[in-house]
C-alpha cells in the first residue's frame, strides 16, 4: 500500500494548498506576474516536501543513512541526551533541495525521546550538534544496542516535526520525522558498528548504507 500513498509529507500541505490556492487566484484575476512568482514558490514548496519511497537495500545488520544530505562529519564523541558515553557520530546535512523527511536507520524500539530548545546556527557548524535545538531518539535493537538520532534544527530550519513516540516497535526506513527548510540530523552509533560512509559522500535516506553491526 505504501507505492500508492501521495509522495508528499503530510506536513507540507498546510504550505502547499494556501500557496496553489493563492496561484489560482492570481491566474483568474489576470496578475500574470504574481501569479507566476505563487506558482515557482507553489512548484518550489512541492519539492521540498517530496517524500520519496528508498530502494531499501538487503542484507542483515546494515545500518541505513537517516535523512538524504552530505556527510560533514565523522567523529568519535559523547552522545549526549541519553547514553553520555564515547559513541561513533556521524553528522548529515540537509541543504534545502535534500529531501527532509528522515527515516528510522535500523529496527528496533524507541526507549527515550528528548526535546532540547536552543539556537539556530548554521546546521554543517560545528556548534550545531551541541547548540541548535533538537529532538532526540533513542532506539533499543533486537541485540540491546542503543542507538540515538538527533534531528538538529539549523538557521533556515526551525521546526522539527516527530512522527514517532514513546514504546513505538520501528522497521528499517520507517519515517521518523521531518525537519523543515535545511538542517542536519547526527546519527550516533556503537564503536563496534563498521562504518561504510567517508566524508563528504551524498546519502540517501532509508537507501544508503551508513555502516554494519559486526556479527557476534
Amino acid at each position: 500500500m505504501d507505492d500508492f500513498r501521495p509522495k508528499i509529507a503530510a506536513d507540507g500541505l498546510k504550505f502547499i494548498i494556501p500557496l496553489a490556492a493563492v496561484t489560482w487566484l492570481f491566474a483568474v484575476f489576470g496578475c500574470c506576474m504574481f501569479s507566476l512568482i505563487s506558482g515557482v514558490l507553489t512548484g518550489f514548496t512541492i519539492f521540498f516536501f517530496r517524500d520519496p519511497n528508498p530502494n531499501i537495500p538487503e542484507g542483515q545488520n546494515l545500518v541505513l543513512s537517516p535523512a538524504h544530505g552530505k556527510v560533514v562529519s565523522i567523529k568519535t564523541s559523547v552522545e549526549p541526551d541519553f547514553l553520555q558515553k564515547e559513541m561513533q557520530c556521524i553528522s548529515i546535512f540537509l541543504s534545502i533541495f535534500d529531501c527532509h523527511v528522515t527515516r528510522n536507520p535500523y529496527p528496533g524500539a524507541i526507549k527515550s525521546t528528548k526535546y532540547k530548545p536552543g539556537k539556530f546556527h548554521l546546521a554543517f557548524s560545528d556548534h550545531a550538534s551541541d547548540e541548535n535545538e533538537r529532538f532526540s531518539i533513542m532506539l533499543e535493537t533486537e541485540n540491546k544496542q542503543n542507538i540515538v538520532i538527533s534531528l538538529i534544527a539549523g538557521f533556515v530550519a526551525r521546526r522539527i516535526v516527530s512522527l514517532v513516540k514513546m514504546d513505538d516497535k520501528l522497521s528499517l526506513a520507517q519515517r521518523i520525522g521531518l525537519i523543515r527548510f535545511g538542517s542536519r540530523v547526527d546519527l550516533y552509533l556503537p564503536k563496534d558498528v563498521n562504518l561504510l560512509v567517508s566524508l563528504g559522500d551524498k546519502v540517501i535516506g532509508g537507501q544508503s548504507i551508513i555502516g554494519e553491526f559486526t556479527a557476534k
